[in-house]
């Protein structure tokens, strides 16, 4: 606590000055610093000294009044004790003409008083302001009131229209009163002050930080001081300028390179709006997928989308519409296809179409998810699936068990998940397998799902995609490749392409790579083409025309793969459509 409290003191007149030097020096801990000054003449003093180190200011009447108005410190008033009443109501007693009290309610309360308990009976008159003080001693003069005892303004106004005017003094007994009310009220702040500081220091070791803004944005109280300090206050105001929620709300944000938690809400206190905010940093980092959970900002996702081969396709444009409708409507979308047909990439379109922009990308790859991660998701309370109002895509949740995905479709219903957020999953559909979850989600959701067609399927837009590839590469590469020969791009029409858009991706690549002229020669194809045969031999879909001329159980093979490619992977369907069951369709297969 200080020792010393340091007191702004302005007299209306000398002699107050000199009395409360005088009684100021019996008080070891205030310092005073004291200056002369009546109502507009002590606020220019008070304007030119403050805020200054003051802890309170003392001063009289009006001009008390007036510091106030321009002050958040504590302003203590010189009042009129009974005493000081008292010693002019005597002065009175020897003056035998009409007299008056005029000065404000403070003063004539005291008066009012003072005649009750001795039986006085004396004119007075209420001012409210300085403007009223000179019509109300005109209308006394006219009345025969010769004498007036008031205040230092009245008693200036007072002589100047030539009525005899009393100055009531203060004296010591009040001068001592405003000291001992500027002690007590000091120490009263100082216990406060105290245990704010103590609050604060607290809140300080807490692993979240503390952030309070005042409703124009300035800074009213931080325990954050990380060096990025600014940045983060900076993206809070912006947050005050949105719509923020009346209620206590938590969500993420990547503010700079970090992903934040906040929590959030508006206070009025005391006719003022106050921002509350409580920042922890998300455990999981952002920019990291190594643990299948990945946070990405909108410009992040824009340059995933436009930098894709899938971007460049018929397809991307032939979606447009469908696109459209599905980002009208709130409800959970399935995406289906292969692996490699870009549906990672529809997902990054539709958000970059939604309303949900300004709020993270959450890409949670079922693939990568560990058995430590899965218990993070679906209990945690910093689990993005606990936050409201982001894009959540959940993907290749055929590699999910069988109990998982039933625990995640139960927390998706149980949690509303779907409905505070923007929920998208996919599946890759396989015929290595007779596993199909997407059924599940699709219809208790429900889902609106959306297939995406392999690649093998769209070979009219192969040609044009992989030439606006190709001048990507040549920028990547440094490479001035001018185009595909005939053969070399019939060839790549040809290819059933059983890794879709990855593969062709990859197999543009290393063509480019090892071409030296300036255009891609047929022989590089097939060569690369060959390496690629070679690792997807076993998965390989085949085109639909049948050989005959090969064994019976080569036919039947070749037929259940053909039918399943017409049915879009879908393996209940090629079954039922094969009037065969699902374990006899792929015992065929094996």
């Amino acid at each position: 606590m200080k020792d010393t409290i340091r007191v702004l003191a302005i007299a209306p007149y000398e002699g107050l000055a000199h009395l409360l030097k005088l009684i100021g020096n019996q008080y070891d801990m205030l310092h005073l610093d004291i200056f002369v000054g009546d109502l507009e003449q002590g606020l220019t003093i008070a304007r030119s000294h403050l805020p200054g180190r003051y802890d309170a200011v003392i001063s009289r009447g009006g001009t008390a009044d007036r510091i106030r108005c321009i002050t958040p410190l504590p302003v203590i008033d010189i009042s009129f004790s009974v005493y000081d009443i008292l010693r002019s109501l005597k002065l009175a007693e020897n003056y035998a003409q009409n007299y008056a009290f005029v000065g404000f309610q403070s003063i004539i309360d005291t008066v009012h008083i003072l005649c009750d308990l001795l039986q006085y009976r004396i004119e007075t008159h209420v001012v409210n302001s300085e403007e009223e003080i000179a019509p109300t001693l005109e209308q006394l003069k006219k009345q025969g009131i010769t004498l007036v005892f008031g205040d230092t303004l009245t008693h200036e106004i007072a002589g100047e229209m030539g009525m005899n005017a009393v100055f009531i003094n203060s004296g010591a007994e009040s001068i001592h009163e405003a000291f001992r009310q500027v002690i007590q009220m000091f120490n009263t702040f100082s216990m406060f002050d105290s245990r704010v500081h103590l609050l604060e220091d607290a809140m300080r070791l807490q692993t979240s930080s503390s952030i309070i803004l005042q409703e124009d944005g300035k800074l009213y109280f931080s325990s954050y001081d990380e060096d990025d300090a600014e940045e983060v206050l900076n993206y809070l105001r912006g947050m005050i300028t949105s719509t923020l929620p009346d209620r206590h709300s938590k969500s993420f944000h990547l503010i700079g390179e970090k992903l934040f938690s906040i929590q959030m809400q508006k206070k009025n206190y005391k006719d003022n709006v106050f921002y509350l905010f409580s920042l922890g940093l998300s455990p999981i980092p952002k920019g990291s997928s190594k643990n299948g959970v990945r946070y990405y900002n909108h410009e992040e996702i824009k340059s995933n989308y436009f930098t894709s081969f899938f971007c460049l396709t018929a397809k991307a444009s032939d979606l447009n519409t469908t696109l459209h409708e599905m980002n009208a409507s709130r409800r959970p979308i399935m995406i289906l296809g292969e692996r490699g047909t870009g549906k990672d990439h529809i997902a990054y379109r539709l958000y970059l179409e939604s309303p949900y922009t300004n709020k993270p990308f959450i890409s949670i790859d079922c693939k990568l998810i560990t058995e430590r991660y899965w218990t993070f998701l679906t209990k945690h309370i910093n689990s993005p699936f606990c936050d409201n109002d982001n894009t959540i895509y959940i993907s290749n949740i055929q590699d999910l068990s069988d109990s998982w995905c039933r625990q995640l479709l139960s927390l998706i219903l149980d949690t509303h998940l779907y409905k505070r957020n923007r929920l998208m999953l996919s599946c890759s559909l396989s015929i290595e397998s007779d596993r199909d979850p997407s059924r599940d989600f699709i219809d208790y959701l429900p889902c609106t799902s959306l297939y995406m067609p392999p690649l093998r399927e769209l070979t009219d837009d192969l040609p044009s995609a992989s030439a606006l590839y190709l001048n990507k590469l040549n920028s990547e590469l440094s490479k001035h490749i001018s185009g595909f020969e005939t053969d070399a791009l019939k060839i790549l029409c040809d290819y059933d392409w059983p890794d879709n858009f990855l593969q062709l991706k990859r197999v543009l690549s290393d063509v480019v790579i090892h071409t030296t002229g300036n255009y891609i020669q047929a022989d590089c194809v097939k060569e690369i083409l060959a390496r690629e045969m070679t690792q997807y031999a076993m998965t390989a879909p085949v085109k639909s025309t049948i050989d005959c001329n090969q064994p019976l159980q080569d036919i039947i093979k070749n037929v259940v793969l053909s039918t399943l490619q017409d049915c879009g992977g879908n393996q209940t369907k090629a079954a039922h459509k094969l009037g065969i069951s699902r374990t006899t369709m792929w015992r065929y297969l094996k």
